[in-house]
């Protein structure tokens, strides 16, 4: 059965038989996702876990599509695939009680100086007063960001169809494919986003721009900027740690 006829079926009676050919049929789909999405994984984890939410994200997907609005089901699904995968890998890490307590005092360092001074903090700034070397500071702030930076790397960016990534403004509009609660609650996060990233610095929303929309290297930012590659690798990991604080803060 061809899946057009598949999805008529399964539109008129929802027959789990019928559901499950649906979603064997597009098994490719999730692995070619999988294929695409640059994932740091925990050391337990394979490429067959990956793949395994993903096929739970699909499954959701065939539950939920509804082709009467229009949408390709391949558009839908993917969001939905990524987004289970996405989500197990959230909960899947854990950040050490020592290095969640350095977080803290670094974050709240950071947030105190640039108050006080009006400036941009460094890491000289925050060892000094933390009492720690400059390069205990950065190991913190850049073991965070480690740990963040696919999860909101996928919020800032999402692949085309072919490969290409949209802009970051792309992705602050909320797909029509989600139904009202659904795009009330994209709309939410993405204004918490707006208003982190209003938060950040000239200099790094510079490097935000260039980074995650138009997807230089680190190597070309430093040449544009006029600094070294390791700043702007510190540039960015300071940027994901501040605005993943700021999310957390509106939680």
């Amino acid at each position: 059965m061809e899946r057009e006829q598949l999805w008529k079926s399964y539109q008129l009676n929802k027959d789990l038989l019928i559901r499950d050919n649906i979603i064997e049929s597009y098994l490719p789909l999730v692995k070619k996702i999988v294929g695409r999405m640059t994932l740091k994984l925990p050391l337990h984890w394979d490429r067959e876990d990956v793949i395994s939410y993903g096929i739970i994200g699909l499954i959701e997907a065939v539950e939920r599509f509804i082709p009467a609005k229009g949408i390709k089901f391949e558009t839908f699904a993917t969001l939905r695939i990524r987004g289970a995968i996405l989500d197990a890998l959230r909960d899947s890490t854990i950040i050490p009680r020592g290095l969640s307590e350095n977080l803290s005092k670094v974050s709240r360092t950071i947030e105190r100086l640039e108050q006080e001074m009006g400036t941009e903090t460094t890491s000289e700034d925050i060892a000094k007063v933390l009492n720690m070397s400059v390069k205990e500071v950065d190991g913190i702030i850049m073991a965070f960001a480690h740990l963040s930076c696919v999860s909101l790397q996928e919020s800032l960016r999402i692949d085309g169809t072919e490969g290409e990534g949209l802009a970051l403004i792309d992705t602050l509009a909320a797909p029509s494919m989600y139904n009202p609660e659904e795009q009330v609650a994209w709309k939410e996060t993405q204004d918490k986003l707006i208003k982190a990233i209003d938060e950040l610095t000239e200099k790094e929303k510079l490097v935000l721009a260039m980074y995650f929309h138009e997807q230089l290297t680190l190597k070309e930012i430093a040449y544009i900027m006029n600094i070294t590659e390791s700043r702007v690798s510190q540039l960015k990991s300071k940027i994901l740690l501040k605005i993943r604080l700021f999310l957390e803060k509106g939680k």
